[in-house]
């Protein structure tokens, strides 16, 4: 099965994680699957926990799960702020989608806070959120992104740490690899928080 199919739901697992296995996860494929993705979207069921992966052009490419839920501005499903879908056509920046099961999340035991103050750009993570406005809880897999300008570290366009002072929001932070410690593509340093203004990166459909 492929991942698009949910034979690899790392998400909803928790670490530790097998390198290949995030490597695999992260590493997009040359033409998107939006027709099977389409079919998910259109069979799926607000409440669903889901995997996402994102391709934008700040963060780099990560893993987002949580509970699928409809977006009223959008008109289609969204995780936390991340709109994956209009109607239900996926949006160009989402690469893959799999259903992790019928309801929820099941819960993690993380470190908490512990490795926060030692997380640095490059670094690949995971992470967990919750969300002031839904109360959900958003688990991300990516590396950590940082600003020259203000300190500020995060990934998927969630804030890890502000000025030395973790975010509100993080519940969880665990390091999966060091900078230089994975195959894959580190996005560059950012100048300012600004830059996440920039288009997403897309990938071609098939």
């Amino acid at each position: 099965m492929s991942l698009e199919q949910g034979s690899l739901p790392l998400l909803a697992a928790g670490p530790p994680y097998d390198q290949d296995e995030v490597d695999q996860l992260l590493t997009p494929p040359k033409r998107r699957k939006v027709k099977a993705m389409k079919e998910l979207f259109s069979g799926l069921k607000p409440g669903t926990a889901i995997q996402a992966v994102i391709k934008d052009a700040v963060f780099g490419v990560y893993a987002i799960a949580g509970v699928a839920r409809l977006s009223e501005i959008a008109g289609g499903f969204c995780l936390g702020s991340t709109i994956l879908t209009l109607g239900v056509r996926p949006e160009k920046y989402v690469v893959s989608v799999s259903v992790l099961s019928l309801t929820g999340l099941p819960a993690l035991e993380l470190n908490s806070h512990n490795f926060v103050g030692y997380a640095r750009h490059g670094h690949l993570v995971h992470a967990t959120f919750q969300s002031r406005h839904t109360d959900e809880e958003l688990r991300f897999v990516g590396f950590a992104v940082g600003a020259r300008d203000s300190g500020m570290l995060g990934v998927g366009q969630w804030i890890i740490r502000q000025r030395g002072l973790y975010a509100p929001a993080l519940t969880g932070i665990t390091l999966l690899a060091g900078t230089l410690q994975t195959s894959l593509i580190c996005p560059p340093l950012l100048r300012s928080w600004a830059e996440l203004d920039d288009p997403v990166v897309t990938t071609q459909d098939s």
